[in-house]
């Protein structure tokens, strides 16, 4: 996705995930049990902290980005792989992973029909928050500011409350961890630290949602019947569809079929200019 001077791509076995627009929304494709990255890319020459969110919760703290080249350690391109825990110089990072929502009320083929993903656009989405920044001197040995992500565990709410939402996905936790150190900054070393006032200067958009939202909302890739064409396919790491996700593909196939033959009619045209 691309914001004036910013990319921001969600990466998923290390390949570019494909974007949908909904509605207006930028969307991913939210695939159960696989880790996803998120990589952001400054284009212009400017300082900024930039701080992601996955809903509303805070990953890792604010990253540096330095399109000047002027700071010790300049960097226009950051890449945000999990929810970090920073302390006393340590990280622990838990990658993140798609996550279907449980079926707290027992009935899984709820809110199954093709009317009854709404648009609630409040949950599922990853927010980039871009803030103006300054160049600033380390004057003293100083530790990385620590940080803690909330790193949840898979969702609470029900089938039934995330379908009709149009998101029966959710991000949460691998259990997959990596453990590193972080950098002491040293005296004379410089940084980008937020500019007086701690401006916001961008805030952007981009959800994930399941493949049952795309397909109700008319993405023909997802109209076909769940296959597994091995390892590397998209489908192979989705779990077993219900039968309400089949019920509404052969009816969203239906459906498509039906506009693409009205597409094919020809139009009769009635002159309604008097001779």
């Amino acid at each position: 996705m691309r914001i004036k001077q910013w990319d921001i791509e969600v990466l998923c076995r290390g390949a570019v995930q494909q974007e949908h627009t909904i509605e207006g929304h930028t969307c991913v494709e939210a695939r159960p049990k696989e880790e996803f990255s998120v990589k952001v890319r400054y284009h212009g020459r400017a300082m900024h902290q930039v701080e992601l969110f996955i809903d509303g919760e805070s990953v890792s703290g604010r990253k540096c980005i330095d399109g000047t080249g002027s700071t010790t350690f300049p960097c226009a391109e950051v890449l945000f792989e999990g929810w970090q825990k920073i302390k006393d110089g340590h990280v622990v990072t838990s990658n993140f992973m798609y996550e279907t929502s449980s079926s707290a009320d027992g009935d899984e083929d709820a809110g199954s029909g093709l009317g009854s993903a709404a648009a609630d656009w409040s949950r599922g989405v990853i927010t980039l928050k871009v803030h103006a920044g300054i160049m600033q001197t380390v004057f003293a040995c100083t530790p990385s500011a620590s940080h803690s992500g909330r790193q949840p565990q898979q969702a609470a709410l029900s089938e039934r409350a995330m379908v009709k939402g149009g998101h029966s996905a959710t991000a949460g936790r691998s259990a997959k961890k990596s453990f590193g150190s972080t950098h002491t900054w040293q005296p004379g070393e410089t940084y980008v630290a937020a500019a007086a006032g701690d401006p916001l200067e961008e805030e952007m958009n981009l959800f994930y949602r399941d493949s049952f939202f795309l397909l109700l909302r008319g993405d023909a890739s997802k109209v076909v019947d769940q296959v597994d064409d091995g390892p590397g396919s998209a489908e192979s790491c989705s779990s077993v569809p219900s039968q309400g996700v089949v019920d509404a593909r052969t009816a969203a196939r239906r459906i498509m079929k039906a506009e693409q033959a009205l597409k094919k009619r020809s139009r009769s045209v009635i002159d309604l200019t008097d001779d």
